[in-house]
């Protein structure tokens, strides 16, 4: 009686952790809520999700016409050297997904959310909240009708 009475303490103890667990995962790192907590940019939930692997429908930024601002000049430079190799040279999606079109704060929040991008995080050009505004500007210029 007594070692059934451990076993269903135990259980019931392991159960106790196994959900308070979940329910901080999901208050921490689950959809937004109006407290900020779980805060997760909708298009990075979407990258994340498989839907933007490898889109046969990216936009190119390779017309001569096409003017970048001198801020998306610099985040060109920097993305080709830190992001192109994973994302593809326009962005498009490779081994990573699609990110044209990502925002600073989608940027921030893959460098701290996204496994694959742990080894990016000791990258000092990264630890640089202005390099990640001039790449996020980089990504703004992919739009339709730029191919």
């Amino acid at each position: 009686m007594k070692n059934r009475l451990v076993i269903f303490v135990s259980i019931a103890i392991l159960a106790f952790l196994g959900a308070s667990v979940y329910f901080y995962a999901q208050r921490n790192y689950g959809p937004a809520t109006i407290n900020g907590y779980g805060y997760r940019p909708s298009m990075m939930e979407g990258m994340m999700s498989g839907d933007y692997y490898n889109n046969n429908e990216h936009y190119s930024n390779t017309n001569t016409s096409i003017k970048l601002s001198d801020d998306a000049k610099k985040g060109k430079e920097l993305f080709e050297s830190l992001c192109a190799q994973c994302h593809g040279q326009y962005a498009q999606g490779k081994i990573g997904p699609n990110i044209q079109n990502a925002s600073e704060s989608n940027i921030d929040w893959a460098l701290k959310n996204v496994s694959m991008m742990n080894s990016l995080n000791s990258n000092p050009k990264l630890k640089n909240q202005e390099n990640i505004y001039y790449i996020s500007e980089f990504l703004k210029s992919f739009k339709k009708g730029n191919n």
